[in-house]
């Protein structure tokens, strides 16, 4: 049977270390973070780091491996990510009404400075 459990910390969306529970065998990461909050390492029970995250201006993760390649998803089924958030799939709807508000004002902001044009551009 595999089973998978977050540990958390004091504050809200503060994983602190996932076990991935495999047959027999359990298998501990522990979180790093940086200022704002988002995961930027995980590493295993010898403080060996096993995946980074990097991340884009709207918090689209690349994820590294341990040997430095990147990868399409965590190999450690890591979804706590950009500011210590569930990653979101680019097509998935927004999570919660907080993130659709911000969704909404940031496209209302966008066509504004565009003069209402519905496209933008991206430097």
């Amino acid at each position: 049977m595999n089973l998978r459990k977050f540990i958390y910390g004091p504050g809200i969306d503060e994983p602190i270390m996932i076990v991935n529970r495999i047959q027999e065998t359990e298998y501990r990461y522990y979180y790093h973070y940086d200022g704002l909050g988002s995961v930027i390492a995980l590493s295993d029970g010898n403080g060996n780091v096993v995946e980074t995250y990097e991340y884009g201006v709207f918090g689209a993760p690349t994820i590294t491996d341990a040997d430095d390649v990147e990868i399409s998803s965590s190999g450690v089924s890591n979804n706590y990510m950009f500011t210590g958030r569930g990653f979101i799939q680019a097509s998935a709807p927004p999570r919660c009404k907080k993130q659709s508000i911000h969704i909404a004002a940031a496209i209302s902001v966008l066509k504004k400075k565009r003069g209402g044009q519905k496209t933008a551009t991206f430097e």
